[in-house]
C-alpha cells in the first residue's frame, strides 16, 4: 500500500462512488492517506482508500506520492 500527501491549501473531498459523488468527508492539508488501489475511470484516476472512499489522483487537485 501506498501513502500520499494532500498538498492542496484548501484540501480534497473524499467521496463514496467512483463518479466522485455522494462525499463523505474533508480533508486537511498535510494530512497521509493510504491508497489500497488505483483505479482508472474513463481517462482519469482515481484512488480507491484503505476506507473504501475515493479521492481524484489528479496532483492538480492536490496529492503526491
Amino acid at each position: 500500500m501506498t501513502k500520499i500527501k494532500v498538498i492542496n491549501p484548501k484540501g480534497i473531498n473524499e467521496y463514496n462512488k467512483v463518479k466522485l459523488t455522494n462525499k463523505q468527508r474533508h480533508v486537511k492539508k498535510n494530512t497521509s492517506l493510504t491508497v489500497k488501489k488505483v483505479v482508472n475511470y474513463g481517462r482519469t484516476t482515481r484512488f480507491l482508500l484503505t476506507n473504501d472512499n475515493y479521492v481524484s489522483a489528479n496532483k492538480k487537485i492536490g496529492l503526491r506520492n
